[in-house]
């Protein structure tokens, strides 16, 4: 599988848009793998996870094709992971071609979001080409060439958010965002997998614990775990994402950070080969 990163922040983005704090400054004035968009990324070129508000913007910058997208997993339904005008734009008012049928998988209150904002409209989901698939924390389905699995996550949850485990031809990819830390349940279906390449939040930066986000001590902790408990194969590449600029250092002091760890920190663009 072939990972790329479309975006690594939180939110608000870093720098923050209005904000103009030592990290946002720093990252203006530094650029480069300092500036980060609304975390998304693209697995191979036929599957997204989440399609937030810069997908326009990350599209120009790595040089991404979303046109042979043909499964979206969405993590939950806040506006940085789900922005829905992103589909309108499947429509034949804004797409000169026909868009392949894309197959969108999320828990009830995303799909039922999708729905009922198109019903808002008077639009059928048709109109974007989507397929509306509803699913829960547990399930495991084949999505194209994918075998995918849905975890409960600890954030916001009247939104019933996931994330996703990815298998595909022998390998497997772990991608957590975002969630405090695991919940038991989590920690117990894990069990039954082992994971080439494991990717966790980091929001909550060099701060207290945080309970529906990780902080980057958190984020090592739950690194450490998987590999305390046999969850990853030899060489399995570790990253942390989900950076806000509250309190998360520049790139490189997160370099720094993580490094003894075995962890790095994701950046926009980064192309990781699982």
């Amino acid at each position: 599988m072939r990972v790329l990163f479309l975006g690594t922040g939180a939110a608000e983005g870093y720098p923050a848009i209005f904000c103009e704090c030592a990290h946002c400054s720093t990252a203006r004035a530094l650029g480069g793998r300092n500036l980060r968009r609304r975390s998304a990324v693209l697995v191979n070129d036929d599957l997204l996870i989440d399609i937030g508000p810069d997908m326009v913007a990350s599209m120009h910058a790595t040089g991404a094709n979303f046109g042979r997208v043909s499964n979206l997993l969405v993590t939950h339904s806040h506006g940085d992971h789900v922005q829905l005008a992103n589909l309108y734009m499947r429509r034949q008012s804004f797409c000169a071609t026909t868009p392949a049928l894309m197959d969108v998988y999320g828990t009830p209150p995303t799909i039922e979001g999708i729905m009922g904002a198109a019903a808002a409209r008077s639009l059928a989901a048709d109109e974007f080409h989507l397929r509306l698939n509803t699913i829960r924390p547990g399930d495991s389905w084949q999505a194209g060439r994918y075998r995918v699995t849905a975890f409960a996550a600890a954030h916001a949850p009247e939104l019933t958010p996931v994330f996703f485990a990815l298998e595909q031809n022998g390998r497997t990819l772990l991608y957590a965002s975002d969630t405090g830390p695991f919940p038991a349940e989590t920690w117990e279906q894990l069990q039954d997998f082992a994971f080439d390449c494991v990717i966790i939040e980091s929001t909550m930066g060099i701060g207290p614990p945080g309970t529906h986000h990780l902080s980057m001590h958190q984020c090592v902790e739950h690194h450490q775990r998987l590999a305390d408990e046999g969850r990853l194969r030899p060489g399995a590449r570790q990253f942390a994402t989900h950076f806000s600029h509250n309190r998360t250092p520049p790139y490189l002091e997160c370099v720094d950070f993580f490094a003894p760890h075995g962890i790095e920190p994701a950046y926009d663009g980064l192309v990781v080969e699982v």
